[in-house]
């Protein structure tokens, strides 16, 4: 074998040792974005507390209307009825929703501020939610301004100094009208 020949062979070995080198440090993790090293975003606890106790009566007052609607326990199912003086029967899948919305309302931001609550829309609210427990607790919720930017809106609980930024989502549960919990015929 010449000297050319094995030069060349010497080099193509180096070659692909390098390349099989290079392969395996591009597949190695980066210690600077590891799996357990991420970004979070901020997490937030319920605004209500249900802990130990359970919804049993949610009134809602809005510019348009005023309507309760209320949850039963009937052969060990929640039944939902709207305004017990109503002719139209209960919607049960968007009661069940406003219910599980209340139970799992997170704000998108807390707001500690020294501003009036006029600042946001809270003096005079918008709208109002009043929460019944089973242990005959209230909450009563607090519906105020939209935020800039169609973020959400601000909201509060009435005996808290908190104020929250909720999801535009969030915010429907406030304004709904009463035909939304009727069933559609």
């Amino acid at each position: 074998m010449t000297k050319r020949k094995q030069n060349l062979i010497i080099f193509s070995i180096l070659f692909a040792l390098l390349l099989v080198l290079l392969f395996f440090l591009i597949s190695l993790p980066n210690p600077q974005k590891s799996s357990t090293h991420y970004e979070k975003k901020a997490e937030y606890e319920n605004i209500i507390d249900i802990k130990d106790k359970k919804i049993v009566n949610v009134a809602v007052k809005n510019s348009n209307e005023n309507y309760d609607i209320s949850v039963e326990n009937k052969n060990d199912k929640s039944v939902y009825i709207l305004s017990r003086n109503d002719e139209f029967s209960t919607s049960q899948t968007n009661a069940r929703v406003l219910y599980d919305s209340l139970a799992n309302l997170r704000p998108e931001q807390t707001i500690e501020s020294e501003d009036s609550l006029s600042v946001y829309g809270l003096e005079n609210p918008t709208a109002r939610l009043t929460l019944t427990f089973d242990n005959s607790e209230n909450i009563v919720l607090l519906l105020g301004n939209d935020a800039p930017l169609s973020k959400g809106a601000y909201m509060k609980i009435d005996s808290d100094s908190k104020i929250f930024l909720i999801s535009q989502t969030d915010k429907e549960i406030f304004l709904n009208e009463k035909s939304f919990y009727q069933e559609k015929e």
